[in-house]
């Protein structure tokens, strides 16, 4: 992802794909979160 992103100079295109990884992620969490606390 980041090689890509560097070696072809896309830096828009490198952000992009962090910044959706960082939106899963953090959907995930928040979820699992959610569900921990349901349980408890």
């Amino acid at each position: 992802m980041y090689e890509q992103a560097f070696q072809n100079s896309l830096i828009g295109y490198g952000t992009a794909v962090a910044l959706l990884l960082l939106l899963v992620g953090s959907l995930f969490s928040l979820v699992y979160l959610r569900l921990l606390r349901t349980e408890v």
